[in-house]
């Protein structure tokens, strides 16, 4: 059996879009999206996509320990940055995809490359949408920075180290104390 998706036109009311078995037959099913219903047939390829979307989401949240050598009281505070980012991250892309299947049960979009864009327009009207669109430029400009940081700061600590060439990696600039290279 296939379930495409759940919706709540007016809580506590779930509805499942219908299923269908293996026979072509289909039914509904009143549960909310979370509820675990017996006889659902989890494939390990979906099982193994939805893992792989979990850790590629939580990627990056390490970076931060590049920047151990210059924060203050880092035994402190490196940690607790971490565990705050995983903290903050996990809800927002919990609430988010929880939202999304609310909006668009299943998978299928009439153009997959605007589906972000339309279930934004959906949720909360074209001005929240293009504000949405804004954000995510704004967002992955800010993490494009953010590499290009730790990025730096870690090839720095490879040149001082000896493992890449310390002349040209290993060197900070005199008078701001980043790396040169």
């Amino acid at each position: 059996m296939v379930s495409t998706g759940c919706y709540s036109p007016s809580p506590p009311s779930w509805y499942c879009s219908s299923s269908r078995t293996a026979s072509g037959s289909s039914s509904a099913i009143r549960s909310p999206p979370t509820a675990n219903r017996s006889g659902s047939n989890s494939t390990v390829v979906g099982i193994s996509a939805a893992a792989a979307i979990a850790a590629y989401s939580f990627l990056g949240f390490d970076a931060v320990t590049t920047l151990a050598e210059e924060t203050k009281d880092a035994a402190r505070n490196i940690p607790r940055a971490i565990i705050w980012i995983v903290s903050i991250g996990g809800v927002i892309f919990f609430v988010v995809a929880y939202v999304v299947q609310l909006v668009h049960p299943g998978d299928i979009f009439d153009d997959a490359q605007a589906a972000s864009y339309a279930m934004s327009v959906q949720v909360g009207g074209q001005f929240f949408a293009d504000w949405t669109n804004l954000a995510e430029i704004i967002a992955g400009s800010a993490s494009c920075l953010a590499v290009q940081l730790s990025s730096s700061r870690l090839l720095f600590i490879m040149g001082r180290d000896g493992v890449l060439p310390r002349r040209m990696f290993g060197t900070l600039n005199g008078r701001i104390r980043t790396p040169v290279f």
